[in-house]
């Protein structure tokens, strides 16, 4: 799969039908910060005496702070890096791509990161589902047979 349309590149020269292309996707599993639940805190299970059946309340070591327990959440970053060819002959060919993005400032004229569903497609058909609606390509052809 890939986009195409016109590319501007620095300079005022504009690569016509330029073809772009998702030639690295990177996915990281998000964390979510959550505090441990300790002894007697809402969630716990109630401890009871054996002997008694009363409801007691363990001896909790003293701690000078409760560590930061950081765990997985099910979703996914995904940063993705969008090649752009003089056209689908140069790429086919393994040719070197006239601009990347983002480029080495870390910018360019799309977004390029989004929140991978894990449900879905695969990444990198959600990466096109995420660029095919941003204004940069408005209008630009999508080419489904690469």
């Amino acid at each position: 799969m890939a986009l195409i349309r016109d590319f501007d590149l620095p300079g005022g020269i504009t690569v016509p039908n330029a073809y772009f292309v998702i030639t690295n996707l990177v996915a990281t599993k998000k964390l979510l910060d959550i505090t441990p639940a300790v002894p007697g805190s809402p969630g716990m299970p109630e401890v009871r005496d054996p002997e008694t059946g009363e409801v007691t309340t363990p001896a909790i070591p003293a701690v000078p702070e409760v560590p930061e327990v950081r765990t997985l959440s099910q979703k996914w970053n995904c940063k993705l890096v969008v090649s752009i060819f003089k056209d689908k002959a140069t790429r086919e060919a393994g040719g070197t791509p006239v601009a990347s993005i983002p480029d080495a400032t870390g910018t360019g004229p799309f977004t390029t990161d989004f929140e991978y569903d894990p449900t879905g497609p695969l990444p990198v058909v959600q990466g096109y589902l995420m660029l095919m609606p941003q204004p940069y390509f408005s209008g630009a052809i999508v080419d489904a047979d690469s």
